[in-house]
């Protein structure tokens, strides 16, 4: 380097050195020609012109301009511009003279990258040498600078966001950026207008934004950073019809309303055929916050289908859209359909007035009993209102099947027909009941009876009314006994007492409301007043004397009317079956043990098992009378245990 220094200042000198003797041989001339005056006169105007032509010229570097001099320059192809890493030179404008160019009218400097801001120099010379080389100064405008303050509020994230620019600028590009995504911005003369909706900027959070200057694809600067918030979306807060509705008219227009005002809107209705969606034709409009759909063809809304209306999307006058397009499903009836039966299929009491619901109203002209019918059993049918028919059964019998039927043709208010048969099929109740008794406090001791034959299996259970899974467990088999008559054996009567104690299962106390444990005072040999239970003894526990308890009394009184050949008591907690050993006690205990997944104690086990003498107990009472009887101890006090009991309990029918 010091090599070549050295070189190119040798050079230097020795240019500089030619020139000064140059200048002393034309001032001496001059002083010995006899013209000197002359001579020194065109001197000096020669070296004024130079000057003029020769000496460095400005050139504003603009931002947004062509950046070009007015210079007239002779022969061009004989001028080379100077290397300049920053700035290329170009002569623009030629006048030529048989296609060959003897002058240009213009000089023009471009950027070859993005200005840094200090002057710098470029010139032109014949060959690229020293005479006649024209210099000039390149001084670039402050470098644009784009304003941050539109982002200081929030902004929308649908429509561009202009940024003012200090002055314009066409040499760079730009462009927005958050997270990962990248949209681009405009220059427009002291605007940057930047293209804010491809970016999908979550509506209502705040989010980064950053502005990038860019010179020929290559980054150059981050001229904003700025934590902004995006505009909540607008969002709709009503609509004409609602998700899944049904409608049994046929509407032309449909409406939406949002909580912000409009600028624009576009909704479409589609209806669905299959997997494919059909547009329908219509018009959409749009004032404040509403926008409006009208059907333009009715014969478009056609009956039994299901229908979309979308809001596909919208622009607020703050700029905000929506979040996702607002999609309503909903469908257009057919004919009047029968929405509900105010009954189920069994269990319909002897006398009931059975309530048919439509699911929209029905034309009111014309006799209802044309359309609406009974069979296996007689009723009075009358219209209730106008989406009510009534079937009042009459002088029905238990356990009976009837079928209600709905025509086809039934006509709605909106004179759409039925194009479809209804029917359905239900019994009236089974099951009798009658009051055996009544508690202490006065409460119904009631028992049920299903089936006909001559064969008793009584069921009881909430003797001690804190066994609420007892209670519970005789309630589902009651309900399975009602479902299901034709289980039944044709030779068995079922009697089930779902609740002895029903004083105790009110209160869930395991004694009556005397304070008496009921299944101690039961009038057996070996009844005491005082009991011993697993808590210790309980003094009067057996009551004041053997059978001092009405539903004591209640339960003696009826099961020796009713003489079964079998009783199950459910109590809890213990997970066993135990047979009060006679006849077929024990072979139904293990065969119940068996399969409800209990364990099997005969009666002489019992003390051993519990710990104590059971006295004055029912089961006893039972033995003393020579009946067959066997206790089940549930798993739990509380919980519905029936599907674990149900095999067994249908298995006794047949003991």
């Amino acid at each position: 380097m010091v090599f070549f220094f050295a070189i190119k200042c040798s050079w230097y000198n020795k240019e500089v050195s030619q020139i000064k003797q140059t200048r002393f041989s034309i001032t001496a001339l001059i002083y010995k020609h006899p013209l000197r005056w002359g001579l020194a006169a065109a001197f000096v105007v020669v070296a004024i012109l130079y000057v003029l032509a020769f000496a460095p010229k400005n050139i504003i570097f603009s931002y947004s301009g062509s950046n070009c001099t007015r210079q007239y320059l002779l022969f061009p192809q004989l001028l080379t511009p100077s290397d300049n890493e920053n700035y290329e030179v170009t002569l623009t404008d030629p006048i030529e003279i048989f296609h060959y160019p003897i002058m240009t009218k213009s000089l023009c400097v471009s950027a070859k990258q993005s200005p840094k801001g200090l002057e710098e120099n470029v010139s032109v010379a014949p060959f690229g040498g020293i005479v006649a080389k024209k210099t000039y100064v390149i001084v670039p405008e402050v470098t644009p600078s784009v304003s941050n303050t539109p982002l200081l509020k929030p902004i929308p994230a649908t429509k561009p966001i202009d940024l003012p620019l200090s002055h314009p600028d066409s040499l760079h590009a730009y462009s927005i950026a958050s997270g990962d995504r990248t949209a681009p911005c405009e220059s427009i003369q002291k605007v940057l207008r930047c293209e804010v909706d491809t970016l999908a900027l979550p509506q209502g959070a705040d989010v980064e934004i950053t502005i990038n200057r860019y010179f020929r694809q290559n980054k150059v600067a981050t001229v904003v950073q700025e934590r902004v918030t995006v505009l909540e979306a607008a969002r709709v807060v009503d609509s004409s019809v609602k998700e899944n509705q049904v409608l049994y008219n046929k509407p032309r227009e449909f409406s939406v309303s949002l909580d912000k005002v409009l600028k624009k809107a576009s909704m479409e209705l589609v209806r669905k055929d299959g997997d494919k969606e059909v547009v329908v034709a219509s018009s959409v409009s749009f004032d404040q916050t509403n926008v409006v759909l009208k059907v333009e063809n009715e014969q478009e809304m056609v009956r039994s289908s299901s229908y979309i209306l979308k809001v596909t999307s919208v622009e607020a006058d703050d700029g905000s859209g929506l979040d996702d397009a607002f999609h309503v499903p909903f469908t257009l009836s057919g004919g009047p359909k029968v929405s509900s039966v105010s009954v189920g299929s069994h269990d319909v009491a002897l006398n009931a007035s059975i309530q048919l619901t439509f699911d929209q109203p029905i034309k009111a002209d014309g006799d209802i009993r044309q359309f609406v019918s009974i069979t296996g059993a007689t009723a009075a049918i009358t219209k209730t209102s106008d989406r009510t028919v009534q079937v009042a059964l009459q002088n029905t019998g238990r356990c009976v099947g009837f079928s209600i039927a709905v025509k086809k043709g039934i006509m709605s208010e909106s004179e759409v027909a039925a194009t479809d048969d209804w029917s359905f099929n239900s019994r009236t109740r089974c099951a009798t009941s009658e009051t055996i008794g009544y508690s202490v406090r006065g409460r119904p001791i009631v028992a049920y009876t299903y089936g006909n034959g001559a064969t008793t299996y009584l069921f009881t259970g909430a003797i001690h009314g804190n066994e609420l899974s007892s209670n519970y467990t005789m309630k589902n088999w009651m309900a399975d006994l009602e479902a299901n008559p034709s289980r039944i054996p044709s030779a068995a009567r079922v009697i089930v007492i779902p609740a002895v104690s029903p004083d105790g299962v009110a209160s869930a106390n395991r004694l009556n409301a005397s304070g008496v444990n009921l299944n101690r005072n039961f009038p057996t040999s070996n009844w005491t007043q005082n009991i011993i239970t697993s808590g210790g003894e309980q003094a009067g526990g057996g009551g004041s004397a053997a059978a001092s308890e009405p539903e004591t009394r209640a339960l003696m009184s009826f099961s020796s009317r009713v003489a079964p050949r079998l009783v199950t008591t459910h109590h809890s907690s213990g997970s066993l079956v135990n047979s009060n050993d006679v006849g077929i006690s024990i072979t139904a205990g293990q065969d119940y043990a068996r399969l409800a997944g209990y364990r099997f104690i005969p009666n002489s086990a019992t003390t051993g098992t519990f710990g104590f003498e059971m006295t004055g107990t029912y089961e006893d009472w039972l033995l003393e009378r020579g009946t067959a009887a066997i206790l089940i101890e549930l798993n739990t006090d509380t919980g519905n245990h029936y599907a674990r009991n149900k095999s067994a309990l249908w298995a006794m029918l047949n003991k």
